[in-house]
């Protein structure tokens, strides 16, 4: 979606998350860990905050800075989901279209060929992704160029989905995001999925996203649809516990089919998280739930 890859999408990552530190009695990756020991600590503050309180009005001041510190840990969260996904706030500083096609390679040949994006065109997929005529839209992983060895260069260009999943994956869990990519996996039924193959094209990606999700939900959806609703449903996702609905993962798969990942996403999800027995336990549950099996 990856996202899985989810993978998920614009798109380059805006910076490097800090080393985390061991947190004992968590078996989720490290950074999921800690973002997990923060949202606690965020409730546990505006609880010690609340019983601080003796008058109402100190009462209310105390639990507005609560909420105040809870949205901060929220919006951390919610930026490491989108800076994995190819969505960080770093697509706003940056010119990924003004691109060193020296160290870039994959993404200054075809199908990409970012040397040629302009800034209308950038600024077009905050209104849509996917291209006019209703095709996935494959240029835009010129702003996801932490993906130029992974989904861009082997799956969409060499068209290597086996070697992209597992390569996806290493970088995603590294990523802190191993569980939010696991739980879209099975969110969105791609661990019992057996139409995609390790052969299915682009092209064939996008008849499968019509049968799946309807052709204009997935060629009129936007780069802000995973922000938006992660804002709409700010308590569905954890990075210790993935996502808890489809309200998200399902904007990651609209835009993995509007960015031409929809078939990667899939291999890299049954190639990795559904066959992962931590995954099956904590996720496998969805697959009943949402009626893929």
């Amino acid at each position: 979606r990856s996202s899985a890859s989810w993978s998920f999408p614009l798109f380059v990552l805006a910076c490097q998350p800090t080393q985390p530190v061991a947190i004992e009695g968590c078996s989720a990756s490290p950074l999921a860990c800690q973002a997990s020991a923060e949202d606690e600590a965020g409730g546990a503050l505006g609880l010690m905050q609340f019983k601080s309180g003796h008058a109402s009005s100190q009462q209310g001041t105390n639990t507005a800075e609560a909420s105040s510190g809870r949205n901060e840990v929220d919006a951390r969260a919610r930026e490491r989901l989108l800076e994995a996904r190819g969505l960080g706030s770093g697509r706003e500083v940056g010119h990924p279209w003004d691109i060193d096609c020296a160290e870039h390679e994959t993404l200054c040949a075809a199908p990409f060929n970012c040397q040629n994006l302009t800034s209308e065109q950038v600024k077009s997929w905050k209104t849509r992704v996917a291209t006019a005529d209703g095709h996935s839209d494959l240029r835009t992983w010129c702003n996801a160029v932490e993906h130029e060895n992974g989904i861009a260069k082997l799956c969409i260009a060499k068209h290597d989905l086996k070697s992209n999943a597992q390569v996806t994956y290493d970088m995603q869990v590294k990523a802190g995001v191993g569980e939010l990519d696991g739980s879209y996996c099975f969110l969105e039924g791609y661990c019992v999925d057996t139409e995609v193959t390790y052969n299915t094209t682009v092209e064939e990606a996008e008849a499968l996203c019509d049968a799946k999700y309807g052709h204009e939900n997935w060629t009129s959806v936007s780069n802000n649809v995973a922000t938006e609703a992660s804002l709409l449903h700010p308590f569905s996702f954890s990075l210790a516990t993935g996502f808890h609905t489809r309200d998200l993962s399902k904007a990651f798969a609209l835009l993995a089919c509007a960015m031409g990942n929809y078939h990667c996403d899939v291999v890299y999800c049954r190639d990795t998280y559904c066959k992962n027995p931590h995954y099956v336990e904590r996720y496998g549950h969805f697959l009943k739930e949402y009626g893929w099996v």
